[in-house]
């Protein structure tokens, strides 16, 4: 089933930093073939189009339906008048209706929506032959074939036939009006067509759809009373203004993929709140749970991009919450084990905790944090949502009154003054990292064992920020060194060739800001002395890079002509540091390391028109041109 998982994945949004992989494969939908689309499985919404499924949920045929009746081409039958032709679209349309109820087997998933298909198809062509007599007849038969283009769009959609369903689908939506019997079937082809563009890469197009379909929803609220509403298809046993409801959340749901095609996350995320606050207030068979938790969890690693760090705290209370309240027959298997599903959910919901804590402390010393939080631009005629907890359509208190508050830290994280403070924030989130790790185990769940692992690390190096004793700041490059170290070194660099590459990268840049505190500690020292104390340093930061390094290797072992354009910047990143390093020492050994590693950065930037590092690429050429002076006057070292 698609969820919000797809417009989260447009925006590339996720709890670590850099390119940690995380090889967790979502589940495939099932059924082969029979795996219902996007539009038509969204887990904001239920059932398909203006339709719903009323009784979809047992294996029983509906009553009277005999199967492939319409297999043969039958003779059109012209109604009439206005009233046989109103009778025979009420008859067609209640027969479409049991057919949407009818839930096949896996072998034949759509056979009940074929023969839909089947009746719809040969209804717009009595009601094309009967809008061919006069002008009368033709605006007789206008709503009705609009509503019946809406469905047979939808079910072209709904059985994986997407390109098909655009033609009905703009046929209806030029041909319904916005009156009492044709505003939730306009609204349901609006949905469906712009969730077409935006498959099709026309964002703009489907953001046109989708807005008119929200606009209309607005429109239709304002008059405080949805019992005009009088839709054609009335064997549906859905009341209206629930249809109406069902396919606002839709509109929704696709708006926040649209935004995030667009590259507006901010919007994007905004309306995935809406959809989660619609989906609470509602709590009916559609609510999935485990869904929304993850849903939640996920907004919540996006909100603290753009310091809303109140409302992603919020979002995180309210999915540890509904995670919590999960009956337990729903979380356990018959064993009566907690499931599989249950724990994982649980475990990365912590995890996002730990992201979240120790976004705070970072923020808590950049510059600016004591700024207000952000606001979200207005989209046509709505208010601008100020991205704070203050915003009631950013809360979810009205559906789960019991939710704690928001903590002073994630409030204004600028109140984190000292060390005693930020420590705090700092064992709240590595509470939640251990927590995770204690489920991600390295024997079973690899990626997440490391990714658990890499959030404690960070964290300690989010807290060392408010840190003034240089030798407390080192003890604690140490426990970042001693967390991820020895996961290097376990796993097979082969298989988990992202893992490693970024486990190593990260590793030389701890081993490096090490040797800084290290260098900082010895300044006034002789340089003899100084070298031999910081060498061992200088050598294990210099390991760690070219650990690193190892990994733009070819299948031979030799270095690639170019890095790809991907990483490029970090290889020279790299490469940089070790000459850096090197460039600590004062010894001619290391001072001629330093000089080979600058000289291999000018030879790199000369071959390739390299657009990052203009910077470091230009002090490289001035290295090479000062050390060679330098490595002759220096003296020999013991390397």
């Amino acid at each position: 089933d698609a969820t919000l998982d797809d417009f989260f994945g447009a925006l590339g949004l996720a709890g670590g930093e850099g390119p940690i992989a995380d090889d967790d494969e979502e589940e495939a939908a099932p059924g082969g073939q029979g795996a219902a689309p996007a539009a038509a499985a969204a887990t904001a919404t239920a059932g398909s189009g203006a339709g719903g499924k009323e009784g979809a949920g047992g294996k029983a045929k509906a009553d009277g339906l005999k199967r492939g009746f319409l297999n043969e081409e039958e003779p059109v039958l012209v109604p009439q008048d206005e009233a046989e032709l109103a009778a025979r679209v009420s008859s067609d349309l209640a027969e479409c209706e049991r057919f949407r109820a009818v839930v096949d087997d896996d072998t034949t998933p759509f056979d009940a929506r074929y023969d839909e298909r089947r009746v719809l198809l040969r209804l717009v062509k009595v009601l094309d032959k009967y809008a061919e007599a006069d002008a009368a007849h033709a605006l007789a038969a206008r709503t009705p074939l609009g509503v019946v283009c809406s469905l047979l769009g939808n079910n072209f959609v709904d059985t994986e036939e997407t390109s098909a369903g655009a033609a009905p689908l703009s046929r209806a939506i030029e041909m319904l009006g916005t009156g009492p019997r044709e505003l939730l079937h306009r609204v349901d082809a609006l949905n469906h067509m712009g969730m077409l563009c935006s498959e099709r890469e026309q964002q703009p197009q489907a953001l046109a759809h989708l807005t008119e379909a929200k606009d209309l929803y607005e429109q239709a609220m304002a008059t405080n009373d949805l019992g005009y509403l009088t839709p054609l298809d009335t064997a549906c046993a859905t009341p209206a203004a629930e249809r109406l409801e069902r396919l606002h959340t839709h509109t929704l749901f696709y708006l926040a993929q649209v935004h995030g095609h667009l590259g507006d996350p901010l919007q994007s995320a905004v309306h995935a709140h809406a959809t989660l606050r619609r989906q609470l207030a509602r709590n009916d068979a559609e609510y999935e749970p485990f869904e929304w938790c993850k849903n939640a969890m996920q907004l919540a690693t996006f909100y603290p991009t753009v310091r809303a760090f109140a409302v992603a705290e919020h979002c995180l209370f309210a999915a540890t919450h509904v995670l919590a309240s999960i009956p337990d027959e729903k979380r356990r298997e018959p064993s009566g084990a907690l499931s599989e599903k249950f724990q994982e959910l649980r475990a990365n919901i912590h995890l996002a905790w730990a992201g979240l804590m120790r976004a705070v402390l970072r923020a808590g010393r950049q510059e600016g944090s004591a700024a207000g939080p952000p606001v979200a631009p207005a989209v046509g005629d709505a208010a601008p949502i100020l991205l704070s907890i203050s915003e009631e359509r950013l809360t979810f208190f009205r559906y789960l009154p019991a939710l704690p508050a928001a903590s002073a830290e994630c409030l204004d994280p600028s109140s984190l003054v000292d060390f005693e403070a930020a420590r705090a924030v700092y064992k709240r989130g590595q509470r939640h990292a251990l927590y995770a790790k204690a489920y991600f185990v390295l024997d079973g769940f690899v990626s997440d064992h490391i990714v658990a692992a890499d959030f404690e690390a960070k964290l300690w190096g989010a807290v060392l920020l408010y840190e003034t004793d240089a030798k407390r700041v080192l003890a604690m490059h140490k426990k970042r060194i001693a967390l991820l170290q020895p996961l290097l070194d376990a796993i097979n660099p082969k298989a988990y060739h992202a893992i490693g590459r970024q486990l190593a990268f990260d590793l030389g840049q701890i081993y490096g800001d090490a040797l800084d505190v290290r260098l900082l500690m010895l300044q006034g020292m002789p340089p003899g002395a100084r070298d031999a104390k910081v060498l061992p340093m200088v050598e294990a930061n210099v390991k760690g890079l070219r650990r690193f390094l190892w990994f733009f290797k070819d299948a031979e072992g030799k270095d690639l002509d170019r890095a790809d354009p991907d990483h490029e910047e970090v290889y020279l990143q790299a490469h940089f540091n070790i000459a850096r390093a090197y460039g600590k020492l004062d010894s001619r050994e290391a001072l001629g390391e330093s000089l080979r590693a600058y000289e291999f950065i000018q030879s790199y930037a000369t071959r390739h028109d390299v657009p990052c590092m203009r910077e470091e690429i230009r002090m490289a050429r001035e290295m090479c041109e000062l050390l060679p002076t330098k490595v002759g006057r220096a003296r020999p070292g013991d390397q």
